[in-house]
């Protein structure tokens, strides 16, 4: 446990974004069954923009992210968006007592910030006003925020008042600290998670267990396309639902462009990490030939090489139905470049071909085909602003 009392509220930041996704993550594994309710996207970008003000202030974003943490237990209540800034309305509409409440996680974020900083700078709800807070409304791209710099540099202990516990707020703190931090594992270099969180499209969860329990903190950094091969929906579902079959997807994407969760984008689908297969008869493994091309997957797979994280956690991955002669339909890319822009957008995941892949790319030796020949990946790459020739960045 990290004590609170001997950590400064200022100064650079001892943890990133990236690190307080990964440990809200593991501290609970269960943030909603699908990417509805509790939506990492939603904690994502909420995160970012409080180590984007953190940083504006000179603050330690780890301090200020494990107070949101602690106040929420890991996110698993939807209280940013309230008690995160409980000042009464009264002090900015002149209405009622109630806490102020916000959708949009940018402008709660912010809200945060206004009041921990006007908090520690000894300000009252009047210097509130004063420092712009009215201002402060969803979807509102100028933000109002001072501090007193007269007020003299404080604790993380000084944010544990009331209900908080300092020592909790120390166990979030060093468990954000601790957190594996996903930019050192793998090269991600995309500006995709500034502005707001794209929406999702409609979704249909059909939950299945068949998948890994979390990323491992090495991802999901990709999003890899599949062709099911088979045009029977509710076959493929059954089989991505039996675990024995060791096989699922996080998304299937049905004809008329539906789009079925069986696997939360937190954990790891059972379905492209065959860099190298076991044969059945000798025991012996082939080399599946990887491309080698594309610096994060060379990478990934040096690393399981050596013992290190399955190739299935670093992707994001969707099965579209159809076969080699009846290949996406219209209504199937739609769906597929939504999709990818919200990952793109709440994982930090670059829009290029070389984080846009095709099974194929990890088994070159007997999937080369999928997700078919006429699959046009370009154009969900050009549509996500990426660009269909780039593998690095």
């Amino acid at each position: 446990m990290t004590d609170p009392t001997t950590v400064s509220i200022e100064g650079p930041a001892t943890a990133h974004t990236r690190q307080a996704l990964s440990y809200v993550a593991d501290y609970n594994p269960a943030i909603g069954d699908c990417e509805g309710g509790s939506q990492p996207g939603q904690v994502f970008a909420y995160l970012a923009e409080l180590e984007r003000l953190a940083s504006s202030l000179g603050w330690d974003f780890a301090v200020a992210a494990a107070h949101a943490s602690a106040q929420t237990n890991a996110f698993t209540s939807d209280a940013w968006t309230t008690s995160l800034n409980t000042l009464p309305a009264d002090a900015t509409q002149g209405e009622t007592d109630q806490p102020l409440t916000f959708d949009n996680p940018r402008a709660a974020a912010a809200a945060h910030m206004t009041y921990l900083s006007t908090f520690v700078g000894g300000d009252s709800v009047d210097t509130l006003r004063d420092a712009g807070f009215t201002e402060l409304v969803p979807g509102s791209d100028t933000l109002a925020i001072q501090r007193s710099r007269n007020a003299p540099a404080r604790t993380a202990a000084d944010l544990a008042s009331g209900p908080l516990d300092p020592a909790k707020l120390g166990d979030h703190l060093a468990g954000i600290r601790d957190a594996a931090d996903f930019t050192n594992e793998v090269e991600t270099v995309s500006d995709a998670a500034a502005g707001p969180t794209p929406p999702l499209p409609e979704i249909e969860l059909r939950p299945t267990e068949a998948h890994f329990t979390g990323r491992s903190g090495v991802g999901p950094v990709a999003i890899c396309y599949h062709m099911t091969w088979d045009l029977n929906l509710q076959n493929v579902i059954r089989t991505f639902q039996n675990p024995d079959n060791n096989k699922s997807a996080n998304f299937v994407i049905a004809r008329d462009g539906t789009a079925f969760q069986l696997v939360h984008s937190k954990n790891a689908p059972w379905t492209n990490g065959d860099y190298k297969t076991k044969d059945r008869n000798t025991g012996r493994w082939i080399w599946n030939n990887p491309r080698e091309d594309i610096p994060w997957l060379k990478r990934a797979v040096e690393k399981a090489e050596q013992g290190g994280a399955n190739l299935n956690r670093y992707t994001i991955t969707y099965e579209f139905i159809g076969t080699p002669d009846d290949p996406a339909h219209e209504p199937q890319y739609r769906t597929a470049i939504n999709l990818s822009r919200y990952f793109c957008h709440v994982y930090d995941i670059s829009p290029h071909r070389g984080h846009q892949i095709r099974h194929g790319d990890i088994n070159q030796r007997n999937r080369s085909y999928d997700p078919g020949r006429r699959f046009d990946l370009a154009r969900i790459i050009e549509e996500l602003g990426g660009d269909p020739t780039k593998m690095t960045g």
